[in-house]
């Protein structure tokens, strides 16, 4: 039995499109829970790309930013 992200995914690794489905619906679930998070949190936040662009910055960092080049 082949795993991904922790839950079997068949026997040969061909996941069935209910199983992408679920697998696809939980990952959505897990990426608003952190967005809820990062959002609603005090402190500066930032994802950078291995180019170092910056992909995400929350309110927070924003704010920070705005505030800075005014």
């Amino acid at each position: 039995m082949i795993e991904h992200a922790g839950e079997p995914s068949g026997s040969r690794g061909a996941a069935t499109s209910a199983e992408r489905k679920r697998l696809e619906e939980k990952a959505n679930a897990r990426l608003g829970r952190f967005r809820t998070l990062a959002e609603n949190s005090p402190d500066c936040i930032m994802h950078f790309d291995a180019q170092l662009r910056c992909t995400y910055a929350n309110h927070a960092f924003r704010q920070i930013l705005e505030t800075s080049l005014t």
